[in-house]
């Protein structure tokens, strides 16, 4: 009877991820609507602390070591800024001024990316604080 479990968690488990793969491939609006609906906090919360952790190791190792992946990681932020908390979104920042700041033998293509993920971060966060300072008030007003 076990055997039948664990082959028909096997199962669900590769369908699910040969799902996720395919919508993975959509472009990023229609791969939006998907999250939005399955719309899974925990999903974001992992995400989250994904992101989290690698800014933060990447952050102490050496300014030009393993640029390539920190490039990676400026494009997943790019990519999920959108469901990241306002701790990450600090440490996105305070990672991509130290990559600005230290990098200066990479071309004008990646400063242009560092340029719009401290703007797209920034944006973010002006974005969050207002909506809780609105529901602030709206709670307040009550």
């Amino acid at each position: 009877m076990d055997c039948v479990i664990c082959i028909q968690s096997c199962w669900r488990s590769k369908k699910c991820r040969k799902k996720v793969k395919l919508f993975s491939r959509l472009p990023d609006e229609l791969w939006y609507m998907v999250l939005d609906y399955i719309r899974n906090d925990n999903l974001f919360k992992i995400l989250d602390r994904i992101i989290l952790i690698r800014v933060t190791r990447l952050y102490w190792i050496l300014p030009r070591k393993q640029i390539k992946l920190k490039f990676q990681t400026l494009l997943l932020i790019r990519k999920y800024v959108k469901y990241l908390s306002e701790t990450t979104i600090t440490s996105c920042i305070i990672f991509s001024l130290r990559m600005l700041r230290h990098l200066s033998h990479v071309d004008q293509r990646h400063y242009m990316l560092i340029n719009a993920t401290i703007e797209v971060l920034l944006l973010n966060k002006c974005k969050k604080s207002s909506t809780i300072e609105n529901e602030t008030r709206i709670h307040v007003s009550y």
